[in-house]
């Protein structure tokens, strides 16, 4: 069974969609580098530049901290 959660060994924990989001700040999608702004306890949303492209996987995007 999949459990969303975060990924470590990267630089910036990476997190997959559905988590929730521990801080207000600018995340990345890691797949094509969409950056979105996301609220403290929302979830992790599927990236609308991802979906409908071809190489598009559901469930194999994941989102990442953005740092300045």
């Amino acid at each position: 069974m999949f459990i969303p959660g975060k990924i470590f060994g990267v630089k910036n924990p990476t997190y997959r969609v559905g988590c929730t989001v521990e801080k207000d700040d600018f995340y990345v999608c890691v797949p094509c580098g969409y950056r979105k702004y996301l609220k403290q306890g929302t979830k992790f949303p599927d990236c609308l530049k991802c979906m409908g492209k071809r190489w598009f996987k559901k469930g194999l995007e994941s989102w990442e901290l953005h740092e300045n």
